[in-house]
């Protein structure tokens, strides 16, 4: 193999994101790891809502788009946390 030569892999693995904090969805501090989930999200991939704060709400500040694959992303909200999606636009 000629070791002047990189081989990039790009893989789209599915990922689990969580919202941990309190407040917008944009907020890196308030998603595990600071990962927060943009466009492009992996198929199979899953969005949880999951607060370590009472009475946590996560708002989504921010246009978002589940895209259209065979392999939905599943959004999870759990018990005692709140999804507030201003100006809801389904398609």
């Amino acid at each position: 193999m000629d070791s002047s030569k990189s081989v990039k892999r790009i893989l789209n693995l599915p990922k689990i994101y969580t919202f941990t904090g309190n407040g917008n969805w944009s907020v890196t501090s308030n998603w595990e790891n600071g990962e927060v989930p943009f466009t492009d999200i992996p198929p199979g991939s899953e969005i949880r809502i999951n607060s370590l704060v009472p009475g946590g709400k996560c708002v989504l500040d921010v246009p978002f788009e589940i895209p259209n694959t065979t392999n939905t992303i599943k959004l999870i909200v759990y018990s005692g946390n709140e999804l507030v999606v201003p100006d809801l636009i389904v398609r």
